[in-house]
């Protein structure tokens, strides 16, 4: 999977700094996903689905799991009256 905003690395040793750079920003603690690090391939598999990807959720909502709108959206509520 690719997307139309990434520059698709040349090698697979660029791909593998990429990820860890990735990582180290990421919330999410699916860590055994094989998208995991790999923003373009984890947002195209959560989009399939109809979720939002566990990085953009606060690190309280991603650890409840529930990857739908509605609890993306009630995460946002709670750091805004934070």
């Amino acid at each position: 999977m690719s997307c139309n905003t990434c520059q698709a690395p040349e090698t697979a040793e660029e791909r593998i700094c990429r990820r860890e750079k990735n990582e180290q920003g990421c919330t999410c603690t699916e860590f055994g996903c094989k998208q995991h690090g790999y923003c373009c391939e984890c947002i195209a598999k959560h989009r399939g689905r109809g979720q939002i990807p566990g990085c953009l959720f606060s690190e309280e909502g991603e650890k409840l799991h529930d990857r739908s709108l509605e609890a993306f959206l009630e995460d946002v509520k709670r750091r805004q009256h934070a």
